[in-house]
Order: structure tokens, then C-alpha cells, then sequence
């Protein structure tokens, strides 16, 4: 699958996201091998706590507050994760509306992630990760509520990000130290 980042509007109609969602599903119906991928993104570190990351031909740049050390020159790793699984859902909402012919008009949502910011640092054996996930999601649409809220809900049980805050992950860490023993 291509991304198209030009903001195409006419692939923003509910019937050419639906046709396309389609088409996809007819391929993954025929060859489920097609739906299993793997993303690969790498970062460096380059000056102080700033990151790059490249993407499609875009940078992203990573960066921490001055209290700790940073420049704040770019948002911080939090904040795209934030914005990552926000996005996520308002998309899986957007893409489950489109599947069932569901007019939206609008769709927000909010995530806000309690945290102690002395896990980073180690201290009092505080863990580092999130404490509280709340999200919030505003949509508006004159479908009958019912129905909308059926196709929320179906959007965040089949939403990636989402899941990754809230199933356990298969982690693997790979460590390759360069340089003099």
C-alpha cells in the first residue's frame, strides 16, 4: 500500500475510503499472507537528547524539555505517541463509519496519560509508564446514536495503537555495542 501525503481530497470521500477498504479486504480475503507486515523505523540520536527519524522521504524530529537536559527544539517522544494513538482511533472510527455507510461529519479525540516523571530517572522504584490512560471521543454525526456509538466501539476493539497500551507485546531487544572492550 502507497501513502499519499498531498492531502488528496478526493480520496477523503466515505465512498472511495470504503471502495478502497474493500479492495483491500477482497486482497486479504484471497491471501491472508498479504495482512501480516512489519514496520521498520529507525532514530539517532544526533545532538544532546535530539532525534531524527526518517519516514517516507519526511523527517521527525524528537527533543526533551530544558529541565532535563534537552533543547526543546521538537516534541517530545510522549507526544507523538499521544498523537499516534489519537489519530489511530479518530482513523479506525473514520474507517469503520466508511465500511457502514455512516456519515460523520466530525471526529476528535482527546488522550491524556497520568504519568510520575521520576520513573524515567529511577527514582523511588516508580515505574516509568503510564499510571491512567483516558481518552475522550467526540463525534458528530446525525446517524442515530445507537448506531454510532456501535461503530466507536468497533473502530477501538480493532484499533492497533490502542491495543498496544492495552495487551501485553511480544518484546525483543537486539544490542550491538560498537568500539574499543
Amino acid at each position: 500500500m502507497t501513502n499519499d501525503y498531498q492531502g488528496n481530497s478526493k480520496m477523503a470521500s466515505m465512498q472511495n475510503i470504503k471502495a478502497a477498504q474493500q479492495r483491500v479486504m477482497g486482497l486479504f480475503g484471497k491471501k491472508p499472507s498479504l495482512g501480516f507486515d512489519t514496520a521498520v523505523d529507525k532514530v539517532c540520536l544526533t545532538d544532546g537528547l535530539q532525534c531524527i527519524a526518517h519516514n517516507n522521504g519526511q523527517e521527525y524530529r524528537v527533543d526533551m524539555p530544558v529541565e532535563i537536559g534537552g533543547e526543546h527544539s521538537a516534541p517530545t517522544p510522549g507526544f507523538y505517541g499521544r498523537v499516534a494513538l489519537a489519530s489511530c482511533i479518530a482513523i479506525g472510527i473514520k474507517l469503520t463509519a466508511a465500511r457502514r455507510d455512516i456519515a460523520i461529519a466530525q471526529i476528535s479525540v482527546v488522550v491524556e496519560m497520568d504519568f510520575d516523571d521520576r520513573g524515567i530517572f529511577g527514582l523511588d522504584s516508580v515505574s516509568a509508564g503510564c499510571s491512567a490512560l483516558r481518552i475522550g471521543v467526540e463525534v458528530q454525526s446525525d446517524a442515530d446514536h445507537s448506531v454510532v456509538r456501535a461503530v466507536i466501539d468497533e473502530g477501538m476493539l480493532n484499533d492497533p495503537w490502542l491495543l498496544v497500551f492495552s495487551e501485553a507485546q511480544n518484546i525483543q531487544t537486539t544490542i550491538s555495542i560498537e568500539g574499543a572492550a
